[in-house]
């Protein structure tokens, strides 16, 4: 863990970030939960972004992007730890993600480079899961001498309910069973004629770390 010791001019971003973030977060992992995997992978790219932006600005960083793939590797130029911790896989994901919020966008309006993604329910809850809370314990913020006490801390203490329901992290579920449960299967595409997108249920997902194809890459 890092301890950051900050002053007033830097207080309110990083509050802000922390907070909005871990509401991100746990807003996302709701979505995730009650099989609204559409709405719910943007927020989990939302969160995971405001975040890894607690990082940038405790390190005086002056990098503006939305991208989640930019800011960490933005971030493991301070804390090289964070690299052998997290998949960058999945946050190459949430960067493609990111994209799912307008359908006007160039992603969508390419025909030479076709979009697809795939969003798995619980191997994408336990990947979200387990990259906020890493980075949640990786800092400690305090000013003036005095240590901020989150809300995710305050949710630690009070096992609340947002942050523990289908947590494998925090209810000690072995990771490959909560990941090979029955899930819904979000997939979305552009083809020719425009957007198609479908849901599916499915027991075939693996705890492999995998989270782009080779053809939604």
């Amino acid at each position: 863990m890092k301890s950051f010791d900050i002053d007033s001019s830097k207080f309110a971003r990083i509050s802000g970030f922390l907070t909005v973030g871990y509401r991100d977060y746990l807003a996302a992992r709701t979505l995730l939960i009650n099989g609204l995997l559409f709405r719910g992978i943007i927020l989990s790219a939302t969160a995971i972004e405001k975040l890894l932006k607690v990082f940038i600005v405790l390190n005086g960083s002056s990098k503006k992007t939305h991208q989640v793939d930019k800011l960490f590797a933005e971030v493991i130029t301070f804390d090289a730890e964070l690299s052998k911790k997290l998949n960058e896989d999945f946050m190459d994901f949430l960067s493609r993600s990111y994209n799912l919020r307008y359908f006007d966008n160039q992603v969508f309006n390419n025909p030479s480079k076709p979009f697809k993604l795939s969003v798995a329910q619980y191997k994408t809850l336990a990947e979200l899961d387990f990259t906020a809370i890493t980075i949640l314990n990786s800092i400690s913020v305090s000013i003036n001498g005095h240590t901020l006490k989150s809300e995710y801390h305050e949710h630690l203490d009070e096992k609340h309910d947002l942050l523990f329901n289908k947590n494998f992290l925090l209810c000690n579920i072995r990771k490959d069973d909560f990941i090979q449960q029955k899930q819904y299967v979000f997939q979305i595409m552009s083809i020719k004629e425009g957007i198609v997108d479908r849901t599916y249920q499915t027991e075939n997902v693996k705890d492999d770390g995998i989270f782009l194809f080779k053809d939604e890459r």
